[in-house]
């Protein structure tokens, strides 16, 4: 493997101080018969970073303490947020542990990204990086519908934020934003422009899937 070397100029900054970073898994779920009906995550209209609301963005989250490697944080991700809770507007205990067993079974590794995005005013006050290890799940039909058919009652199926069914269609047009660097990693996964806010650049790094943290950090740094 070859070493990244830090960015150090992204567009018309020279260079990029005090950046923020993490280590994300990310998570495009998308119907296996007609690959583009897919699964989101989405922010709802209270987000604190106004021009982010109601984006759309893949399923995941950071490398939190005691996570091995990219795929152990997804699995621990979606354990964590497709989880039913007793007493809320919620679809069938099942249901949700079935469609989550399935998503978890079916994800194989896409790429990992190294994205930038830039502090801007009403928005991120500082620069911040994220390599992001990105997955792709492909689930039944069936386990598609039913999921489209519970969020169309107004019933729950994570326990942190929303989850929406789309069709690409949608990002293409920008009936619906995506929301930090999805845009560029569906662009990626589809081989087609894909709508992104102008402060993120992603780029697709030449490499396998890797195992460990530990090693990760070995290969990239975003500091000097």
């Amino acid at each position: 493997f070859i070493m990244v070397r830090p960015i150090q100029t992204i567009g018309d900054h020279n260079p990029l101080l005090d950046l923020i970073s993490e280590h994300s898994s990310m998570l495009l779920v998308r119907d296996s018969s007609n690959p583009e009906r897919i699964i989101m995550s989405q922010y709802d209209d209270t987000y604190p970073k106004i021009d982010y609301r109601l984006r759309v963005n893949l399923i995941g989250g950071a490398e939190e303490k005691g996570d091995i490697n990219p795929r152990y944080t997804l699995e621990r991700e979606l354990m964590e947020e497709i989880s039913y809770s007793e007493g809320k507007n919620f679809a069938p205990k099942n249901f949700i542990d079935q469609l989550r067993d399935e998503i978890i079974s079916s994800f194989n590794y896409h790429g990992t990204f190294q994205s930038f995005f830039l502090s801007y005013e009403g928005g991120l006050r500082k620069n911040y990086a994220s390599i992001d290890t990105t997955f792709i799940s492909n689930i039944s039909n069936e386990s598609f519908n039913q999921l489209e058919n519970f969020l169309k009652q107004g019933l729950k199926i994570v326990t942190e934020g929303n989850i929406t069914t789309l069709r690409l269609e949608e990002l293409k047009i920008a009936t619906k934003l995506a929301a930090w660097d999805s845009g560029k990693i569906i662009s990626d996964i589809y081989q087609t422009p894909i709508p992104n806010p102008d402060n993120v650049f992603c780029t697709k790094l030449k490499i396998p899937e890797l195992q460990d943290y530990k090693k990760l950090r070995n290969f990239f740094s975003f500091n000097n």
